[in-house]
């Protein structure tokens, strides 16, 4: 868990489903704390290791664009 937390995403390296590879982030509500959580998932063949920075990058924008309408600002 450090490691997500520092890094601002979690990974699911073909652990819950073989051949399939995941990127998720958390989205914070108004008081900044955790509301639930984006992700995309895609066969680890496309989604390669590699790949996983720059989608990662996505995950984490949309995540944070998510409570944006709610009035919460990340800091």
């Amino acid at each position: 868990m450090k490691t997500v937390r520092e890094r601002g995403y979690a990974i699911d390296n073909e652990e819950a489903e073989e051949g399939v590879r995941c990127v998720g982030a958390v989205v914070l509500g108004p008081s900044g704390r955790p509301v639930g959580a984006i992700s995309t998932s895609a066969p680890s063949f496309r989604l390669t290791l590699e790949r996983v920075p720059a989608v990662a990058d996505s995950v984490c924008r949309a995540a944070k664009a998510v409570p944006v309408e709610s009035g919460y600002r990340a800091r």
